[in-house]
């Protein structure tokens, strides 16, 4: 029976393995003396083939790149995140507590020369001392005193005495007054006149309101951003653009609320206001950085799908 040479070369690669049975490879070595097409086949399925190297790998270059820089905004994102959990936590460390009058707090004495002194005691970390407009008989002065809770915790330091009139101007009167119970005349039981004889004008002391116009207008600004960016979310390159301006009023949104929380009145508003502008820019990076790797975590579940 003569076998075509289609059926052999079926078998060659199970004659190469010798896997092919004693019948099997006596028929195939019949063949192959005379049919050099079917021994050249032989020789080809034999020989170790030669590929030649896959120079393309352009996409597995894409997705490493993809993959690295997905790497460095995760860490940068985590540093970001990191400096704005730390500022909140310094705001709180540092922020002011008021404290209530007493003979332990401050005290005050006069030198023959006529330099009238202030005395604080350990337990203050810090003071403000505010002059009114003088008066024939002198200048007013208006003081209170704070403790920070790292003032109590971590940094002690004693700010001993200050000279109230360096140049010896006349002192009239120096008042002491708690900033978070503030009194609207001097005879109140949070005013205490710490030298000098008590006036008819007296002092009105009532928190800063400032930061409240800021919130205001932060939430106006994110209102109206957010109205035009839905008028004009058909156009990317303007959706682009009004959505990374509309983060920055989010942002000081977001920073007020780490430094202030819910409340927007401020016996001290230029340090409050001063650190929340330094955690609004960091939380607008992290804003930034999350809505560019959500960006890019949806093109790339959309191109797999």
């Amino acid at each position: 029976m003569k076998v075509s040479c289609d059926v052999i070369r079926d078998l060659l690669p199970l004659y190469a393995e010798n896997l092919a049975s004693k019948d099997t490879c006596a028929l195939l070595e019949e063949h192959l003396e005379g049919c050099p097409g079917c021994k050249a086949e032989l020789e080809q399925i034999v020989q170790p083939q030669k590929y030649a190297p896959d120079t393309h790998v352009e996409s597995f270059r894409k997705a490493r790149k993809k993959l690295n820089t997905t790497k460095v905004y995760t860490a940068i994102l985590a540093a970001l995140i990191t400096l704005v959990i730390t500022l909140t936590i310094v705001a709180y460390l540092t922020a002011p507590q008021y404290l209530p009058y007493s003979q332990e707090v401050v005290t005050v004495s006069e030198q023959e020369d006529g330099t009238v002194y202030l005395t604080f005691s350990q337990q203050v970390a810090g003071y403000e001392m505010l002059p009114s407009n003088g008066t024939g008989s002198g200048t007013e002065y208006l003081v209170t005193a704070w403790n920070t809770t790292w003032h109590k915790r971590v940094s002690p330091k004693d700010i001993g005495s200050i000279v109230v009139n360096p140049n010896r101007e006349k002192v009239a009167a120096i008042y002491y007054y708690t900033a978070e119970y503030p009194s609207n005349d001097v005879y109140g039981d949070n005013t205490h006149l710490l030298y000098g004889n008590l006036t008819a004008e007296g002092f009105v002391v009532l928190p800063r309101l400032f930061l409240a116009y800021y919130v205001f207008f932060a939430l106006l600004l994110l209102g109206t951003l957010a109205v035009l960016y839905l008028v004009f979310r058909k156009n990317d390159r303007t959706r682009s653009i009004l959505g990374k301006a509309l983060l920055l009023p989010a942002s000081y949104l977001i920073a007020h609320l780490c430094v202030k929380g819910w409340t927007t009145t401020s016996f001290s508003a230029t340090r409050d206001f001063a650190i929340i502008m330094l955690v609004m820019f960091p939380v607008y990076a992290v804003l930034l950085l999350t809505a560019n790797l959500c960006k890019r975590y949806w093109r790339t579940n959309g191109d797999s799908k």
